[in-house]
Formats: structure tokens, sequence, C-alpha cells
């Protein structure tokens, strides 16, 4: 800070240091707030998925077998949970099951993940006949995006 005939106030090279570090700030928190923004898109999609598969699981301890669904109205119908897809503000564009795994396909999330599909895997446990829940994804779905395991 510079001191001149009892006048205070800060140098050009001090503001110009101070602009500096807050630009810097902001770019690095941009892609952080997209992703979190992204993120936050895909937890309506894994909520939905996460019904779905209560009621496949359900489905399963009945009939022991996994059904196979080709949409949303079948899922409704076969398994009486209703998952908003298809409309143009929807995050699902569809939803199916195909032996076992129940496959969305996202819509109005990001431009990298629009078209692609979040898949949620059941596994069963030889032993104990419990399923366990894996997440994956096609080739084109950025693993950031993917639910923690």
């Amino acid at each position: 800070m510079l001191t001149h005939l009892g006048k205070t106030g800060f140098t050009l090279i001090e503001l110009l240091i101070v602009i500096t570090i807050i630009a810097i700030l902001v770019s690095i928190s941009i892609p952080i707030m997209r992703l979190q923004h992204e993120k936050a898109k895909l937890a309506e999609v894994i909520s939905s998925m996460g019904s779905v598969s209560t009621s496949l699981y359900h489905y399963y301890e009945d009939y022991n077998y996994f059904p196979s669904i080709n949409d949303g109205v079948g899922i409704l119908n076969t398994l009486g949970v209703g998952v908003p897809f298809g409309m143009s503000d929807s995050r699902i564009a569809s939803i199916r099951i195909q032996n076992g795994s129940i496959i969305c396909t996202l819509n109005n999330i990001s431009s990298k993940a629009d078209g692609e599909e979040l898949i949620l895997v059941p596994t069963t446990d030889a032993t104990t006949g419990v399923i366990l829940w894996n997440w994956d994804g096609s080739a084109g779905l950025p693993k950031s995006l993917l639910p923690i395991k």
C-alpha cells in the first residue's frame, strides 16, 4: 500500500494481482460447478432406477426370474413403478429391463451424457441368494457421472 502526501491507496500492481487471483479461482471453480450440476440432474435418474430395482428384486423373489420389459409403460404394468420418461423435459429418454439389467437412456443431462445409457446390473450371490446391484454405463458416458458403487 502506498502512502503519499497523507493519501493511502493500492498501487496498480497490487490491484492487478488481486484481479488475477480472483480470475484463477473462478476458472478453477466453473468446471467443478458444471460437473456438480450434471450430477444433480443425474440424481433424478438414479432415484428412478433405484425404485425400479427394488420392485425388480421383489418380482425376482416371487417368480425366480427377471422379466424383460421394453419400456416405461411395461415397467408400470409389470412392476407397478411409474418412471418419468420420454417427455421433452424428462431426464430419462427411455428405460427397459433386459436380463435383469435396468437400462436408462439419458436425456437433458449434458451434451456428453445425453443419448448415453446408465445401466444397473444385478448379480445374485449363490450362497445367500441376495441380489447385489452394480452401476455401469455405455462407452460414451463419462466415468465421473457414474454413481459410486
